[in-house]
């Protein structure tokens, strides 16, 4: 998995990030479930470049969707955005505990602005080190594992970002 992260890009960005700590392997979510979120944000991604209105309509369709979906995770009403590090194979951001390295996580990621939201699992690939300018705060960073279909949006949505700043490296 190490070898595989320097294969995609990574982008700074904003987004609503909730995560638990997994015990166990969770079951799979419901194939067609995923393959409806697949095929809707891949259908905002597209629409986005062309009109952006419908976008963000569609965007907040997702959202409304998304809300009324119990899932095993969901965001809390009035989750702020944060800053993250973040690509097709993981994620960086900072957490309010330590967590050590190997510790498995279930994440769910709201991408902004479709508030189409990713559920993935992951895992700590070194221990959480404080961040020097906010007590209290530790800088995690977390490598994804196995659903594809899910890790698909998030390259998608890294993409449309890279591709709205064309100065960026």
């Amino acid at each position: 998995m190490q070898n595989n992260r320097r294969e995609f890009f990574r982008i700074n960005d904003e987004a609503l990030v909730v995560y638990h700590k997994r015990r166990g392997h969770a079951e799979p979510r419901d194939a067609t479930l995923e393959q409806l979120d697949t095929a809707l944000n891949t259908a905002i991604n597209l629409a986005w470049r062309d009109n952006p209105t419908a976008a963000q309509a569609l965007g907040l369709l997702n959202q409304k969707l998304n809300y009324l979906r119990q899932g095993s995770l969901s965001l809390p009403p009035g989750l702020e955005p944060i800053p993250v590090n973040l690509s097709g194979s993981g994620i960086a951001f900072t957490t309010s505990e330590r967590l050590a390295h190997g510790t498995p996580l279930e994440l769910v990621i709201g991408l902004l602005p479709a508030h189409s939201l990713v559920t993935v699992h992951g895992q700590v690939v070194a221990d959480s080190r404080p961040v020097p300018e906010c007590p209290g705060r530790w800088y995690t960073q977390v490598a994804f594992e196995g659903d594809e279909a899910q890790r698909e949006i998030l390259i998608r949505h890294v993409v449309q970002k890279q591709q709205k700043r064309p100065h960026s490296n």
